[in-house]
Parts: structure tokens; C-alpha cells; sequence
């Protein structure tokens, strides 16, 4: 069988989130029957490009759509005619429908829409309001509907099947490390501390504000608490105004970006996700291969739970997360490994499992 082409679309730039590490972890690990390329909108250099060509795989930037809307399609239409793609793979959520449209126009015959959150990533109403039509398309140009968790697919194709798609990650990588969270600890001069992580974007739907406010209860009951923010994000100043406010700049250390989350998750003692709307958060998945005891919003979708220590918490039940982080266990941080093998989380096993779904697609099969 010849090499399978296959494009990944993507709707920013390749920045540290969920769904650029699936797609990552995907392009990384996959067999060399498929050749993925990708296309990114806007002009901005992402932090992943680099990789990605040194892959072997094309990275192309189209117009952002809401920018210029004809651009976009033109740039789209002439990459998928000249690409010689079997598959087009559309990480858009909302936007996946203008995007498959496309692809179909082109003579595409296998056509994924995949589903990264179970809200949309916007509160401006006639964004909103342009999303929601836009994912009303998707069953019309889609041949399958893939979602990385159930409330992700109910949102975006309703009553529609599909097919989930956990977000995998490779374990010997996260695996916990003693002696690496003293070595980090010391280094930030936390040894002492019970340290409690997040990692995030900055923006709304990370719920950053509610998060230092459940840590200023939490610090005050146990001052040797301390919570670590690793993220960036339109809504940094904000939060760092807030800490200030609170006289908790003391207390709370922002790491930025960093490309090290496989080290520095073995630094928290606890993992805090407050979220108000999650997909199937990576971040989680990759703690729990760490085997940190988790506080998770209770918006969060019940599957993204594999081990016992991981706690489900109204965001707004500040008493409930204090005490929760006050009394939860920071046991032995070994892992079930055939629980994420069995359960699709294990990034081997699960990329051969999509490697088949494609070859069986580009066959004409049913999958």
C-alpha cells in the first residue's frame, strides 16, 4: 500500500495545548506508512514548527477565516487540490464544518471532524452565534466524527455517533520521580512546602481567578501551601494583579511556558484543575501518568478519571476543595499501566489503533 497523505488542520497557531499534543504525540509516533502535513492559521511562528519540519512533514499558514474569509478558502482549496491528501483531519471544534466543506469540494474522500472541547472557546456573542452555525454543517461534509471525550462529542454533533478519541500520552515519559521533586522543590526553595500545580492558558475557561481564590482558603488553613502556575495567556496581568491583591505573591509562583511538563509535574505533591469547560483536558491524563492525586471541576468529563486518587469538585464549593486538599492522600505515585493500556490512554497503543482506522478509511472500509 503507498504511503498514506494525510492533513492535519488546525485552528491557531502550534502552541503548548491539548490538542496540539495530540496531534504532536500522533505525528511523533505514528508509522512511516502515513505522511502527515499540517496547516496553521495566522502568520505567527508556533512552538512546534520547528519539529514538525524536521518530521519530514509541510507546515503550511493559511489566513486567519474571520480575517479574510476569502483568503482562507483560497489558500485551503489550493493546498488540498495540489496535496494529493487521502485524509483531511479538521482540529477546528466549530469551524471543522467550513473546513470539510472545502475538502469535499476538492474530490476529498475521507474527511475527520474531531471535537477538542465541549464549549465554545469564546464569549462574544456573534462569535458564538457564527460557531453555531457553522457546527450545524459538520454531519453534511464529515464522513466520521472523532471527539477526545463524550461531552465533547455531544456538543459539537449532538445526537450524531462518533468515535472517541482519548488523548494518550507515552507513560515511561511521566512517570514519577523522587528524587527529580526534591532536586525541583530545592531548587525553588519549596522543600518544606505542599505544593500544588496547575497547568494552563490564561484565559477563561481555565477559570484562573476562581483557582487563586480556593488557594487563598487553602493558605490560609496550611501556610506551608504553595501553588505553582505554569501557562501564559491574555489574562496573565489580570491574575497577577489578583495574587497581589490577595498578599499572595509570597505564596504562588508563575514558571511561565515551559516544554519540560513531563519534569515538572514530578514538583506538585496535588494537581488543581478548577476548569468551567474542559474536552478531555491532556493535562490530566498526563498528571495521572505522573500518579499526582488530582481536584478536578466537576464540569470535567467523569472518563477523564483512571486512577483512584482523583477527586471531582464543584469549582464554586471552596470549603469542599479545602478540606478535599487538606485530607487527600499524597500516596505512593505508582500507576496502573494496563488500566491506561485497556482504558485508550497509552499513547503506543492507541496511535496504532488510529493508524488502522486510517489505512482501513483510505480501503473504503467501515472502521
Amino acid at each position: 500500500m503507498e504511503q498514506i497523505r494525510v492533513l492535519y488542520i488546525h485552528g491557531g497557531t502550534l502552541a503548548r495545548g491539548g490538542t496540539e499534543s495530540f496531534m504532536m504525540n500522533t505525528l511523533r509516533t505514528i508509522s512511516r506508512d502515513i505522511h502527515i502535513d499540517f496547516v496553521v492559521h495566522g502568520d505567527e511562528k508556533g512552538v512546534y514548527d520547528d519539529e514538525v519540519e524536521a518530521l519530514g512533514s509541510s507546515l503550511m499558514h493559511v489566513p486567519i477565516k474571520s480575517k479574510d474569509p476569502l483568503g482562507n478558502k483560497r489558500m485551503l482549496t489550493k493546498i488540498m487540490r495540489e496535496g494529493n491528501y487521502d485524509i483531511v483531519h479538521a482540529h477546528l471544534n466549530a469551524m471543522n464544518g467550513p473546513a470539510l466543506k472545502i475538502a469535499k469540494a476538492c474530490g476529498i474522500k475521507v474527511r475527520i471532524s474531531h471535537s477538542h472541547a465541549s464549549e465554545h472557546y469564546t464569549q462574544n456573542p456573534l462569535k458564538t452565534y457564527l460557531n453555531n452555525r457553522a457546527m450545524k454543517s459538520i454531519p453534511k461534509v464529515a464522513t466520521d466524527l472523532f471527539s477526545c471525550s463524550q461531552k465533547a462529542g455531544d456538543f459539537l454533533y449532538g445526537t450524531h455517533p462518533y468515535t472517541i478519541w482519548y488523548n494518550a500520552v507515552e507513560l515511561d515519559r511521566f512517570a514519577f520521580d523522587r528524587n527529580k521533586q526534591e532536586k525541583l522543590k530545592a531548587e525553588l526553595n519549596l522543600s518544606d512546602k505542599r505544593v500544588y500545580g496547575h497547568i494552563g492558558r490564561f484565559n477563561f475557561q481555565k477559570n484562573h481567578p476562581q483557582l487563586i481564590k480556593i488557594f487563598e482558603a487553602i493558605h490560609r488553613e496550611d501556610p506551608k501551601s504553595h501553588l505553582v502556575l505554569v501557562g501564559t495567556g491574555e489574562r496573565e496581568m489580570e491574575i497577577q494583579q489578583l495574587i497581589h491583591s490577595l498578599a499572595l505573591d509570597d505564596a504562588i509562583t508563575h514558571l511561565g511556558s515551559i516544554s519540560n511538563v513531563h519534569e515538572i509535574l514530578n514538583l506538585f505533591d496535588l494537581f488543581v484543575l478548577p476548569s468551567l469547560f474542559e474536552g478531555l483536558p491532556y493535562v490530566l491524563v498526563e498528571a495521572q501518568a505522573n500518579g499526582l492525586p488530582i481536584i478536578s471541576s466537576d464540569n470535567i468529563d467523569q472518563e477523564t478519571k483512571i486512577n483512584d486518587n482523583f477527586i471531582f469538585i464543584d469549582p464554586n464549593d471552596i470549603e469542599r476543595w479545602v478540606k478535599t486538599a487538606q485530607t487527600l492522600e499524597l500516596k505512593d505515585r505508582s500507576i496502573d499501566v494496563q488500566r491506561f493500556i485497556d482504558r485508550g490512554f497509552e499513547l503506543k497503543s492507541a496511535t496504532q489503533k488510529l493508524e488502522h482506522y486510517y489505512k482501513e478509511r483510505v480501503k473504503g472500509n467501515t472502521v
